[in-house]
């Protein structure tokens, strides 16, 4: 049998009675719910628990605001754009400066039963969302890291958590709408990694990734390693000091004091909320006397329109304000309305088409907003402002001229672009990388040298030159050989051009009526005589040269050359030696034949002389 109506509204007085008596208890007893810390990690099972989350936000009293400055440049506006991404946590939201728009990927919807994982893209531009999403994507995952590159031209996406749990190490750029995977095949790369922190850094004009959940083990679950990014190759840094491990820390590009800015996270021992600086080589801790709440995944975005970093919510925290750091201090405002104390986990960006602070209700609570700080008081910052220089304008080529430029006011971060109109590559890049150079001009010519500044509202300021460069002298040398011939006797004639501007004309007058157009010339004289031989030379921009040479030509052999001479010479002793060597054989043979060697005396005849017998 059915309750009648009165029965039904007994039944609702009395639950209604059961609730009140259940919060005035809960009231009394002092306590408060805590948010259990995001993504732990089960280090036996190697994935992840999933866990409600609640706020432990209390209300803020009257007195606490009065104490708070109002800053009127500031102010939080609530935007109604439809279609919009639907209601999720630990997703990635970056202004994408290729492109011209707020890119959002991925995260996760905590509230539903499983927990839904996403790898939708969306576009956010004047204030409203369209959906980009294609099916060449990262796989769904939370808790990943994201940022832009805007001298590679692309959004660079790392690691998270899949849709089962696991920890991702792949790497992908988004450019034009399109996502590719560039994960390293070689080389080294970052470990699987949860929760990172990224972004890119003016400094050293790579995407730097901080610490992050990597799970590898219990000891080590947290990591505090810091690595760079850039023409898809990951390095790992070796800082001399590095922030204490941790996860969900917010990294911002500081750019108006030339560092990125790392505040909070969590690891075991709990949040954080101290602030520290990466200066391209090493962090350094900030003693601020000021600092938010400890927390962890707070929206962080660099106001380009104020040139200080903006930071909202977190989670824990006591309350949500609105925090700016500029020059190593941080300041806490409270502009009304605000998102609220329901969003804990936020995206923030700075959307530099549309010139407001973007943040997205990232919140577990099931809030889906997106809001918008902007200014709107105060003075606009100084106009776009540059001072530059090129030294020297003119000269003979090669001339090697310096650039160098000063960059003031407009809005912060600036793209310095040098075009030097000799079909040479243009210099593109940040102040700190591309502010001053030398080129050298390496052709004669008038070139209009430009330099171009653009800033993130798409203010510009052009500078130009004329640089004029000058070809070097013409010069001219000649030469004949023999300048000294009998008729009919070849002389060839050399010529050595330099300077001013190839390529030459060449004009040989030999002076005796021939001619020749060549650089190098030969010519016979018919007639005895001296003859004055010129050549003219004209080079391409019309500049002339001339030089003689005297050829001198007899009808008979010209005298022999020392070097014949001395030949001669080396013959006729030659033979003197011969001839006197002859002599003195003829004569000894001679003197032998009048002298010969004395004959021994004959033997008498028989019968002669002594010592015969008697007859």
């Amino acid at each position: 049998m059915k309750p009648g109506r009165r029965g039904r509204a007994r039944v609702s007085w009395l639950a209604l009675a059961i609730v009140i008596i259940a919060i005035l208890a809960w009231s009394s007893s002092g306590q408060t719910t805590t948010a259990p810390a995001r993504g732990l990690i089960s280090p036996l099972l190697g994935e992840r628990t999933v866990s409600a989350r609640t706020s432990a936000v209390q209300p803020r009293s009257a007195a606490d605001t009065s104490s708070l400055p109002a800053d009127p440049t500031l102010a939080w506006t609530e935007l109604s754009p439809s279609p919009m991404p639907s209601q999720r946590v630990d997703s990635g939201m970056v202004y994408d400066s290729t492109d011209g728009y707020v890119l959002l990927f991925g995260g996760e919807n905590d509230l539903s039963i499983p927990v839904a994982y996403y790898n939708d893209t969306w576009a956010f531009s004047h204030g409203v969302w369209t959906n980009e999403t294609n099916s060449h994507a990262p796989s769904p995952r939370s808790g990943f890291g994201l940022a832009d590159d805007p001298i590679d031209h692309e959004v660079v996406l790392f690691g998270g958590f899949s849709a089962k749990g696991i920890r991702l190490n792949d790497t992908w750029t988004y450019s034009a709408g399109t996502w590719k995977n560039v994960t390293p095949t070689e080389g080294p790369s970052p470990p699987a990694t949860a929760w990172g922190s990224m972004a890119y850094d003016n400094q050293t004009e790579t995407v730097i990734l901080f610490g992050g959940l990597t799970g590898l083990s219990p000891s080590t679950e947290y990591t505090n390693e810091t690595w760079s990014f850039h023409d898809n190759s990951w390095t790992e840094l070796s800082p001399a000091t590095s922030p204490p491990a941790r996860n969900s820390a917010s990294l911002v590009d500081d750019v108006s004091d030339g560092s990125l800015l790392l505040f909070g996270g969590q690891n075991d021992s709990g949040p954080f909320n101290d602030t520290w600086t990466f200066s391209g080589t090493d962090w350094s801790r900030v003693a601020t006397s000021t600092a938010p709440p400890e927390s962890w995944g707070a929206g962080v975005a660099y106001y380009g329109a104020q040139s200080e970093v903006v930071l909202f919510g977190g989670t824990p925290a006591s309350q949500y304000y609105t925090y700016t750091f500029h020059a190593g201090t941080w300041t806490q405002y409270d502009p009304t309305p605000n998102p609220g104390q329901a969003v804990g986990l936020t995206q923030m960006t700075y959307d530099y088409a549309d010139q407001y602070t973007l943040l997205f209700a990232d919140s577990p609570d099931g809030v889906n907003s997106t809001w918008e700080l902007s200014v709107t008081s105060g003075p606009p910052p100084p106009a776009l402002s540059v001072v530059a220089s090129a030294t020297p304008q003119s000269g003979v080529v090669p001339l090697r001229t310096t650039f160098n430029s000063s960059i003031s006011g407009g809005t912060p971060p600036y793209t310095v672009t040098w075009n030097f109109d000799d079909s040479t590559p243009e210099v593109s890049g940040s102040p700190s990388t591309a502010g001053n150079t030398t080129h050298t001009y390496e052709s004669v010519g008038r070139y209009n040298a430009t330099l171009t500044v653009v800033d993130s509202s798409d203010s510009t300021v052009v500078k130009n030159w004329t640089i004029a460069v000058t070809p070097l002298a013409l010069t001219l040398t000649i030469a004949a050989s023999p300048t000294s011939a009998k008729i009919n006797q070849t002389v060839n004639f050399t010529s050595l051009p330099s300077g001013g501007t190839p390529p030459y004309t060449y004009t040989w007058t030999f002076g005796d009526g021939g001619m020749a157009t060549t650089r190098n010339a030969s010519h016979e004289y018919a007639t005895a005589g001296k003859f004055s031989a010129e050549l003219v030379v004209i080079d391409h921009a019309g500049v002339s040269v001339s030089r003689t040479v005297n050829v001198t030509v007899s009808s008979s052999s010209p005298a022999p050359s020392s070097s014949a001479n001395d030949s001669w010479i080396y013959i006729i002793a030659i033979v003197v030696v011969i001839v006197a060597a002859l002599l003195f054989v003829l004569l000894y043979r001679r003197r032998k034949q009048q002298n010969p060697p004395a004959s021994p005396p004959p033997n008498p005849p028989p019968g002669q002389g002594g010592g015969g017998p008697a007859h």
